[in-house]
């Protein structure tokens, strides 16, 4: 089995301009191997 621990680093919001719509929720994860 293996357990992941991860921490978000960045988080942001990925935006289409020409709708002004928000496509998706991006992130950047730090993880450690337990």
């Amino acid at each position: 089995d293996w357990k992941v621990l991860a921490r978000v680093s960045r988080l942001w919001e990925a935006i289409d301009y020409s709708s002004d719509e928000i496509t998706s929720l991006d992130m950047l994860l730090i993880d450690k191997q337990m």
